[in-house]
């Protein structure tokens, strides 16, 4: 039987057991090595269990990775952030100092710490988080210079900017598709947000 497929039986049947925790740590390490889907639901079980029983360090590198999978979703890291065991939270400090970066806005010191916190160990979610930071971005912005937003992606200067929310890149800026909030007129700074007033409301 494949991985997922415990997991799903172990979250249709006995999902707080404590007997159910190899099987979960099982699945959020397949989902690190991008073998199965992002549970969140299995990863909340896992969490609470861990939360129900007396902290080892040996928890350590599951919660680390189930923390680091939530990223780009803030409700769901929020979500793991406040069931994590209170011993957990000193070790864990790395991954949820980049939570709160992302909550910030403060993507380029993002991309600091998430080296220090094995982000890119994690297959996808690099990509993953880029597509969160695309989304915040494009929110406030109906324009960006083209250095900026990769700057804020921790892309090379020559990386194709070929992103769901762009519309397209106009000599040194990159246009956002329209939304209700990033400005009524595409391609001009005027029907955005500065930069300096936009991170300000996002903090």
């Amino acid at each position: 039987m494949s991985v997922e497929s415990q997991v799903s039986d172990v979250m249709t049947s006995a999902q707080f057991s404590q007997e159910s925790i190899p099987t979960l740590v099982k699945g959020v390490e397949a989902q690190v090595a991008g073998s199965i889907p992002y549970n969140f639901t299995a990863n909340k079980a896992l969490l609470k269990l861990y939360s129900s029983v007396l902290y080892k360090p040996s928890f350590l590198p599951s919660l680390k990775s189930l923390l680091l999978l939530s990223l780009p979703s803030s409700t769901e890291f929020d979500s793991l952030k406040h069931i994590l065991p209170a011993d957990a939270l000193e070790p864990c400090k790395d991954v949820l100092e980049c939570g709160r970066l992302l909550e910030d806005c403060a993507f380029e010191e993002f991309w600091k710490q998430a080296k220090v916190a094995d982000v890119m160990e994690v297959k996808g979610l690099e990509d993953s988080i880029r597509t969160r930071i695309l989304t915040d971005v494009s929110l406030g912005y109906s324009t960006l210079p083209t250095s900026t937003l990769l700057t804020y992606l921790s892309l090379s200067p020559n990386s194709p900017l070929t992103f769901d929310s762009i519309e397209c890149v106009e000599g040194s800026s990159v246009v956002f598709k329209k939304t209700d909030y990033n400005g009524v007129k595409k391609g001009t700074k005027e029907s955005g947000i500065e930069l300096n007033r936009i991170v300000a409301m996002m903090n």
